[in-house]
């Protein structure tokens, strides 16, 4: 995916971003729209279109809702004692000491979900941090740090149920037109 994907999808009239919007990313360089292809696969890349039309499968594997940072500390201090203790998830849901741990991720998880309703409809504004939540798997849109399989020059993305730094990304414009603070327009390239 490069770095210039345009924003297109569903907005509430006045043509900006908001938190809560269902969008495309359309990437100019590809002609395509990014997505995966079924919920087992958790690679993303872009599916080649004609004339900027959207795949057939458009609805179901190519659209993401914008959602705002979510707070991850909880998550972030189980993810680093499974790594510690060799654990997987599933192990640690039987040990008797990570259960309180377990416990907090689940109000953490509510919480992100509270705020995610209190702040829908918020305009998503250049510098601003934001998650992309697949909308048919409800899995996050990930960058990870390896070079993508077809561009040595982009990055590997994936989607994974847990969200973590690797989820967070920063709106920035792409065309010196806009600046930090200024909201994003649906069809801007950033």
């Amino acid at each position: 995916m490069a770095a210039s994907d345009g924003v297109e999808g569903t907005h509430r009239g006045d043509g900006y971003l908001h938190l809560g919007d269902r969008i495309a990313l359309f990437d100019d360089a590809g002609n395509g729209y990014a997505g995966t292809q079924g919920f087992a696969n958790v690679q993303v890349g872009v599916e080649s279109t004609v004339d900027s039309h959207p795949p057939a499968s458009f609805t179901h594997e190519c659209i993401f809702t914008v959602t705002q940072q979510e707070n991850i500390s909880v998550a972030k201090q189980l993810r680093t004692l499974l790594d510690r203790e060799g654990l997987t998830l599933e192990d640690a849901r039987t040990e008797m000491r990570v259960s309180a741990l377990l416990a907090e991720r689940g109000r953490e998880q509510r919480q992100n979900a509270i705020e995610f309703d209190q702040s829908k409809g918020t305009a998503v504004r250049y510098g601003m941090v934001i998650q992309l939540q697949h909308s048919s798997s409800h899995k996050h849109l990930c960058v990870s740090r390896q070079a993508a399989e077809r561009n040595a020059d982009s990055r590997r993305c994936v989607v994974e149920a847990e969200g973590d730094e690797r989820a967070w990304v920063r709106i920035m414009p792409w065309l010196k037109v806009h600046s930090e603070g200024d909201q994003v327009h649906m069809s801007d390239p950033v």
